[in-house]
């Protein structure tokens, strides 16, 4: 090799390190070695090599047995890695003499030479734009703050699923529904007096807020782009900081985009001016789960403007559903939003998401004792393979792995549930359903200690918890033998929803010498939930409860009147 070859070679290494020291390329490991494989390849005259079949097996760890006719792994990594890339250079306009592309339908990069961006000569106008519009133009001392950022472990979670929410290179929207589609959100930048907040924190904040509602698979988050990308999202998040009361105060508002509605608006006071990551987590955190979780301000106005579903719903349409049949169950409404989620698997058979509801929607049947046809043996095990799928078809979302965890842990295989768990947690740190979920669970299986932390953490960080964790809230207590505590949750437990709120009234009327009431919830759990009562245990048993926690909760059902026969049927608890 020529001195001229070997110093391009080096050029090139020198832009790809460049690259890979960008923070959103530190927050993506997968990403990351993706590019350093392609490259390297390249530069070492291998690129004939770089077929999606090797890179499989090369980068994600797949085994021989991959099919890249059928499985998208690598093509859809290739797409958030052309995504990745255009995002890093277009914030970092003069950062590198060289810049790496990774053309559409090929894995073999190409290395343009770019030109230094022009600077504004002695006679130029000045712009009069404020400061904060060239927001990402950071200077290198600005990055090591935001090295920080991720550092206290919020962004770096959270960066790389925002990737996914971002439309692909080769996905065409056009003739799509939108009902079809998650919802769009643009974050702009955090408007600000540089008297009151440092330009560094007022940066961190805002990649925080991006990172963090990146994290939710039912939103899809745009950065800090054009006032015209803006007004193609259906939503726009606006901040501006000021001082309140000798403090600082941050003023959040949410805007429906075509018709400029304010459909939310909140003020954080109370603030230090030293605005560092301990100060800003909480309000993270905050604003991310009043967003982003679901029953939230954008998932409430998205099901409010939607037109009635009919039998051609397919898409995100059929998750709204799904959660509207979560707050009301029903059979009639559990077969339709499960006909929806086939649907959209046969439309759309790489929709992760439609696999992940269909994976709930199935456990959920299995719970509730919903025997349809065939469904009520196989149930679990379809429901841990479209699970599965979902988990295969897009490694990053939070739903998926949520799926995952449930299937696992109504199957018995709690390791493995809590593996997926601990994995859905860390994609999404800020969604207290998932939080929600998991706490719950470990209720279930007698670790009151693990899961009274999560759920602590959920009443803390979110205004109003479900109604269903009451539940929870009222085993613990029960199992501590603190009465008064246990029949106050059980009294805020829902008891329109799940059949556990009933049974949590009953026992605790029960334990207060009120069996005359005790009864009364006895006939009501009967009659609006007969699937469930009709043999109580077998439901505890389905729901993983550990049995020693089950037969004293059924020891008390029938002492308060629940007929024994319910309570003692051949399938005893699981």
């Amino acid at each position: 090799m020529d001195s001229r070859a070997s110093s391009e070679k080096a050029r090139i290494y020198d832009a790809l390190d460049e690259v890979l020291s960008d923070p959103v390329f530190t927050a993506s490991d997968s990403l990351s070695r993706f590019l350093r494989y392609v490259v390297t390849e390249t530069l070492e005259g291998r690129s004939a090599r770089l077929k999606a079949y090797t890179i499989a097996l090369s980068v994600f760890g797949r085994n021989e047995n991959f099919n890249p006719q059928t499985n998208s792994l690598v093509r859809v990594e290739a797409a958030r890695l052309r995504r990745l890339l255009a995002l890093h250079y277009n914030r970092n306009p003069g950062a590198s003499p060289i810049e790496i592309q990774l053309p559409k339908g090929s894995y073999v990069p190409q290395f343009t030479p770019r030109q230094s961006p022009p600077h504004p000569s002695r006679d130029s106008p000045p712009t009069n734009r404020p400061a904060i519009r060239n927001r990402w133009k950071v200077p290198q001392s600005a990055f090591a703050a935001l090295g920080a950022v991720f550092l206290i472990g919020i962004a770096s979670l959270a960066i790389a699923p925002l990737l996914s929410r971002l439309p692909a290179d080769d996905e065409a929207e056009t003739g799509t529904m939108a009902w079809e589609r998650p919802p769009s959100i643009s974050i702009t930048p955090l408007q600000y007096d540089a008297r009151l907040v440092q330009a560094a924190q007022a940066r961190a904040l805002d990649v925080e807020i991006l990172a963090a509602l990146a994290g939710f698979d039912f939103l899809r988050v745009y950065d800090f782009g054009s006032e015209a990308q803006q007004r193609r999202t259906d939503y726009r998040l606006e901040a501006h900081a000021s001082q309140v009361d000798g403090q600082l105060a941050i003023h959040y508002r949410l805007l429906h985009t075509a018709t400029d509605q304010v459909i939310w608006s909140q003020a954080f006071p109370h603030l230090p001016f030293d605005f560092t990551g301990n100060a800003r987590r909480p309000l993270v955190s905050k604003v991310a789960s009043i967003l982003g979780r679901t029953y939230g301000i954008v998932f409430t106005d998205r099901y409010a403007r939607m037109p009635p579903s009919d039998t051609t719903t397919i898409g995100f349409a059929c998750i709204v559903d799904g959660y509207q049949y979560f707050n009301t169950p029903s059979l009639k409404t559990f077969q339709q939003v499960l006909d929806c989620a086939n649907r959209t698997v046969t439309a759309t058979p790489k929709s992760s998401l439609g696999q992940a509801l269909k994976a709930s929607m199935l456990i959920d049947g299995h719970l509730k004792g919903y025997a349809i046809g065939s469904m009520s043996e196989g149930a679990l095990e379809d429901a841990l393979q479209a699970a599965s799928s979902a988990v295969e078809l897009n490694q990053h979302s939070s739903q998926a792995y949520r799926a995952l965890f449930l299937a696992r842990f109504y199957d018995g295989r709690f390791d493995e549930a809590f593996a997926a768990a601990k994995h859905a947690l860390a994609l999404n740190p800020h969604s207290m359903e998932i939080r929600s979920r998991v706490g719950s669970a470990y209720i279930l299986r007698g670790d009151f200690k693990s899961g009274m932390k999560l759920l602590n953490e959920v009443s803390t960080i979110a205004d109003n918890h479900a109604a269903w964790l009451e539940f929870y809230y009222f085993l613990n207590a029960y199992h501590s033998g603190d009465q008064s505590e246990a029949k106050r949750h059980a009294f805020r437990a829902s008891v329109t929803k799940t059949p556990l709120g009933a049974i949590a009234r009953i026992i605790a009327l029960h334990q207060r010498g009120n069996d005359p009431a005790a009864k009364k919830w006895v006939s009501y759990l009967e009659s609006e939930f007969p699937e469930f009562a009709i043999d109580v245990r077998a439901a505890l048993g389905r729901m993983q409860m550990l049995p020693a926690v089950a037969e004293r909760l059924t020891d008390d059902l029938e002492a308060a009147g629940l007929s024994a026969k319910r309570l003692n049927t051949a399938h005893g608890i699981r």
